[in-house]
């Protein structure tokens, strides 16, 4: 990746974060843009998402993240300096509920050892 792609990942980051706040929809819950990897030739990129809550919930966030692409991408091209805005895809990253899942595993964990008295 050049440095150009991971300078434009970091600002589509941020003002993609920007935007999904200012739309404050409801059904978007508390999600976080996790990260975002722009192709090579700049027209497209795809958006990681991370959401809070069941699963029917975090599809429906991501349901209506696509469905306001439009609008994203319009305020994305009016307060980023890019040449040319590029197509958004948002997708589920199920990265940071994992790391979420595997903490409350270790914590059970070492909750079950202290009530033993192993350590």
């Amino acid at each position: 990746m050049s440095l150009r792609q991971e300078r434009i990942n970091k600002v589509l980051i941020q003002q993609i974060s920007e935007i999904i706040m200012r739309m404050k929809d409801p059904r978007l819950g508390f999600l976080t843009v996790t990260g975002a990897k722009i192709a090579p030739d700049l027209r497209s990129a795809r958006i990681g998402v991370s959401v809070l809550g069941e699963a029917d919930e975090r599809k429906e966030a991501v349901r209506v993240l696509e469905i306001a692409t439009g609008h994203i991408r319009r305020e994305l091209g009016r307060s980023a300096r890019l040449k040319s805005t590029p197509a958004l895809e948002f997708y589920l990253d199920e990265g940071a509920l994992n790391s979420f899942r595997v903490q409350q595993l270790l914590k059970d964990i070492e909750d079950k050892g202290s009530d033993t008295g192993d350590v």
